[in-house]
């Protein structure tokens, strides 16, 4: 004769966020307008940015919804910046209305860096401005400005070797295989790697300095 024993099973269910409120929080699908969007674009409005490098409509809005991945946010703002001092002032004015700012350079990312359903902060969308750069000695060095792109970053570096007739030929240390479309704001803040570099001269491990702009507008320069 076999007895059977008897077993207690105990189950806990964490409770589910409610994702029917329209309350405002600051999570990814979660940050619906309760006004203070509208009050962060009046804030910006041609005191630091004129109205036309501002976006709110929704056709161009879902056209910045996505970048080079498969992944869509729609931002509800699209700034359109010419300098640091417009991000250092954009940015005292997202802190204050609490509008999360997420930056996009080519919007090259396979992983979905570069959108937002918040406040998408475009750089160098006309090709002229974010791209000023300094050579130093031979080439071991070049300090630049986020809207460069990587492959010309490298072709800079091959033409300052010819003109100035040095031996030894540099380029940048991270080789990702969008090098001839991705920005260099970009490369940074992804710590990009690429299949010859590594991760012996990734970014990180190539990189003097930075300067950054803080949450505060303050500008940090190492």
């Amino acid at each position: 004769m076999k007895t059977a024993a008897a077993t207690q099973h105990q189950v806990t269910v964490s409770a589910a966020q409610d994702l029917s409120s329209s309350e405002y929080q600051n999570v990814d699908g979660l940050r619906y307008d309760d006004g203070r969007y509208a009050t962060f674009v009046e804030s910006i409005r041609d005191t630091i940015v004129p109205p036309e490098r501002i976006i709110t409509d929704a056709v161009r809005t879902y056209a910045y919804g996505t970048d080079a991945s498969f992944y869509r946010l729609v931002p509800k703002i699209v700034v359109k910046v010419h300098n640091e001092d417009e991000v250092s002032q954009i940015l005292v004015q997202a802190n204050k209305h609490q509008t999360p700012v997420t930056f996009r350079a080519a919007g090259t990312s396979l992983s979905g860096q570069a959108v937002t359903d918040s406040v998408l902060m475009k750089l160098s969308h006309t090709g002229d401005h974010f791209r000023n750069y300094t050579i130093h000695g031979n080439g071991e060095q070049i300090t630049v400005e986020p809207g460069l792109i990587g492959g010309e970053i490298n072709r800079l570096l091959a033409a300052h070797r010819r003109t100035c007739g040095h031996e030894q030929q540099y380029k940048i240390g991270p080789d990702p295989s969008s090098i001839d479309s991705c920005m260099i704001g970009g490369i940074i803040a992804n710590n990009s790697s690429g299949m010859c570099c590594g991760v012996s001269q990734n970014t990180y491990h190539t990189l003097k300095d930075m300067r950054i702009v803080l949450l505060d507008g303050a500008v940090l320069d190492t």
